[in-house]
């Protein structure tokens, strides 16, 4: 009971650095896109995003249980009316990632959207699983889970998805080789949000500690990179150039002669 409990409060100190980590330098996206939409709101451990639309935003994940001071703060910033969110996509069924939802969604009243393998965890409170794929992995899943109240999505999709009716010129892919219910999306405007399904902390680009299938995560990557993305939004981690992602996969094509 004792070493478990010293493994506990390590793991807790390794998650707590991990969350804190450096995301290395950014790319400006005002060098590399004049008409972005996207805005970032950085978090502790899973950054949210806003995408602008024609008639209002889409939100991009809600962090954390306990995270909407922060994000209220931010849209006052930014001056964005709560009630001008009229969608919130959730990229995947992790904790860290919907443990805000219901709060965010009682504050905007938008719309929740998720993959069709994802609602039947977050309508529970669970997790989609986090499969380890090393020993700090391992350790960090010996940890408590987050909180994370139940949330009901509105509206599930189960293949590629048209943004235009959010009046966002963009589409949703599955992605599901980080989660089962893992999606990213890809807009016109050449920006991507890739949800966990690479990591980019300390300028280092990963496929990170937790993923279902790696395999799969090659050929997620692949399709992001196949819309020749200009710039990359991390869930965990900076913003990258579209080209260092292909490069990312191209180096791993040559190293396994593929």
């Amino acid at each position: 009971m004792k070493r478990k409990g010293i493994l506990i409060m390590v793991a807790a100190v390794l998650l707590l650095s991990a969350g804190c980590g450096s995301e290395g330098e950014e790319v400006d996206v005002s060098e590399v896109i004049s008409d972005s939409i996207v805005t970032k709101i950085p978090m502790k451990y899973s950054h949210v995003f806003l995408i602008r639309g024609s008639g209002g935003y889409v939100m991009v994940d809600a962090a954390t249980e306990g995270s909407l001071p922060e994000i209220e703060s931010a849209l006052t910033g930014l001056g964005i009316s709560p009630d001008e969110i009229g969608l919130i996509i959730l990229t995947h069924g992790h904790k860290d990632h919907y443990g805000g939802l219901k709060a965010v969604k009682e504050l905007t009243g938008a719309e929740v959207l998720c993959h069709e393998n994802a609602p039947s965890y977050i309508r529970k409170a669970e997790s989609e699983p986090v499969v380890a794929q090393n020993f700090l992995g391992r350790l960090l899943n010996r940890l408590p889970e987050l909180p994370s109240p139940a949330v009901e999505p509105d509206i599930v999709i189960r293949n590629e998805t048209d943004l235009a009716p959010w009046g966002v010129p963009g589409r949703i892919i599955s992605t599901p080789g980080h989660s089962i219910g893992s999606v990213s999306i890809l807009l016109e405007t050449g920006e991507a949000l890739v949800g966990d399904t690479v990591r980019g902390e300390s300028g280092k680009i990963s496929l990170g500690m937790f993923y279902e299938e790696e395999e799969q995560l090659w050929k997620d990557i692949a399709a992001v990179t196949a819309a020749e993305p200009k710039v990359v939004y991390f869930s965990h981690g900076g913003i990258i150039r579209g080209e260092e992602l292909a490069a990312f996969l191209e180096n791993r094509t040559v190293r396994q002669g593929l």
